[in-house]
């Protein structure tokens, strides 16, 4: 009995530690972002600051997700350093819809403040 007990006790705690479904299951592909931004990590009066966080990027098929709170983004499609397209992505919005017309491989960049978060999607 006391196995029994133990056995389903590891069961309900392995279930709580599961992944649970939500808004943003099935949202495509994960994009890997680099960041550019200022050199200077000791602006502001010479205080350091924190190490600043990627945003998550998802890409599926032409809908370009952001996960989570973000702050107003600059969305860039680059091609060969020419900028195909340009979007601005409130910070109140986690979903845009580029171009159907795009098709191929591209540079995405992500522009904040002084901070670029840039990778490549396949359109």
């Amino acid at each position: 009995m006391r196995k029994i007990v133990v056995i389903l006790f590891s069961m309900c705690m392995l279930m709580s530690f599961c992944p649970k479904e939500s808004q943003w299951d099935d949202v495509g592909i994960a994009v890997v972002l680099h960041i550019s931004g200022p050199i200077d990590e000791t602006l502001n009066g010479g205080m350091p600051h924190a190490p600043i966080k990627l945003p998550s990027v998802y890409i599926d098929e032409h809908i370009l997700s952001v996960i989570g709170t973000h702050p107003d983004y600059l969305v860039r499609i680059v091609d060969n350093n020419d900028v195909l397209y340009e979007t601005q992505m409130p910070s109140t919005v986690n979903n845009i819809i580029l171009p159907s017309a795009l098709s191929g491989d591209y540079q995405i960049q992500l522009i904040w403040d002084n901070w670029m978060f840039y990778g490549w999607i396949t359109l």
